[in-house]
């Protein structure tokens, strides 16, 4: 499908603003999220925006959202997002909830309370309900997890089996069509960054299914646990540096900054080997440091043949920098429009992206690589 620049520039506004609360929005949350489950992922609305129904998962519920000039609206029956600055509509669609989301796991819980589907076909789930800085005051200063873990008490060998039970049931529901799975968890301080504890669940789920795995890790301390990810039947692996200036990051980022930028880009090159060209990918926040820094991340990736997910900052409740100010749309079209001539020319494979990258709903590189 090829998309047009305006149904991008749309999407980008969407993913920066968010959406000011309504009926509406209440509504549709409700529906695709019923346990309001916001430790897993970027959990948002999960819409087709525009007249070329771009996937796009957005922000909801924030107090900077309720400043968004962006609201739904049932028009005569047409599902509308209107622009109430610029008085422009443009049409969505809802993304359908998939009902393996209520069969029931162990403890009186449901699958939806583990895994979630992002965009059209993307499994998602926090395989931890913490991040280890978060305990230490260390935690990234943009980041809310910390208001977002599970608020029930719940053993790791009890978690691990209902997230495995939750991907189960959504893998065999023959209704659904859940084209890859991607495993976060938070940071650690562990050596090989929490890569032990994915391995075991990579390989229970390669028991009952081959769909493709995506692990979102920090580059442990040696690239043999990198490795051990692909052996056990990994298919691409996120490593997400978010912010590029080593001042910013150690600032920004306490605890992941003691991760250097030359170890990330190691551990990328490394990845690149052995999963693939296409299958190694890494978030860049924009907003967050100098325009001229944020090409420099992306030169540098795409030179290691690591895919750039370009998304703005965003100043969740609960973040140190919740009142900080939200990122400039059109800073964010540029920067991503660079990617994604960037990836173009240096013919990195696009065609088949497990995890996040592939999911597409938070970024719009994507997009860009399929415009008219």
């Amino acid at each position: 499908m090829s998309y047009s620049t305006k149904c991008i520039q749309e999407k980008i506004q969407l993913l920066c603003y968010g959406l000011r609360t309504n009926g509406l929005v209440e509504q549709i949350y409700d529906i695709q999220n019923p346990y309001d489950l916001t430790r897993t992922g970027n959990v948002g609305l999960q819409l087709l925006i525009g007249d070329n129904n771009l996937v796009a998962n957005v922000p909801v519920f924030n107090k900077f959202t309720q400043f968004s000039p962006f609201k739904l609206d049932n028009c005569d029956g047409y599902l509308m997002v209107e622009n109430e600055k610029s008085g422009e509509k443009f049409p969505f669609q809802i993304i359908q909830t998939p009902r393996w989301y209520k069969n029931p796991v162990r403890n009186g819980h449901a699958a939806g309370q583990y895994v979630l589907r992002e965009g059209t076909g993307t499994l998602i789930c926090s395989i931890t309900d913490s991040c280890g800085y978060v305990a230490k005051n260390m935690q990234c200063r943009f980041c809310a997890i910390g208001k977002n873990s599970d608020n029930w008490d719940e053993s790791y060998a009890n978690r691990k089996q209902n997230i495995l039970q939750a991907i189960r049931y959504a893998i065999e529901d023959d209704q659904e069509v859940e084209t890859s799975i991607n495993l976060t968890g938070g940071n650690t301080y562990a050596d090989d960054r929490g890569a032990a504890r994915y391995n075991e669940f990579i390989s229970e789920i390669r028991k009952f299914s081959s769909v493709p795995i995506c692990i979102e890790l920090s580059p442990p301390k040696t690239n043999d646990s990198i490795l051990k990810l692909k052996l056990a039947g990994a298919n691409a692996v996120m490593m997400n540096i978010e912010v590029w200036d080593e001042q910013i990051r150690a600032m920004l980022m306490p605890g992941k900054s003691q991760i250097l930028r030359d170890r990330y880009i190691e551990a990328w090159k490394y990845a690149v080997e052995i999963f693939g060209v296409g299958n190694v990918s890494s978030v860049l926040i924009i907003g967050l440091e100098s325009k001229e820094s944020a090409k420099n991340a992306i030169d540098e990736m795409i030179a290691c043949g690591v895919i750039p997910s370009i998304m703005p900052f965003r100043p969740n409740d609960g973040a140190v920098l919740e009142n900080f100010p939200i990122t400039n749309p059109e800073l964010v079209f540029e920067l991503t429009e660079y990617t994604a001539k960037k990836i173009r020319d240096s013919n990195i494979n696009v065609v088949a992206l497990p995890g996040c990258i592939g999911c597409g709903a938070c970024a719009t590189e994507l997009d860009f690589l399929n415009i008219k």
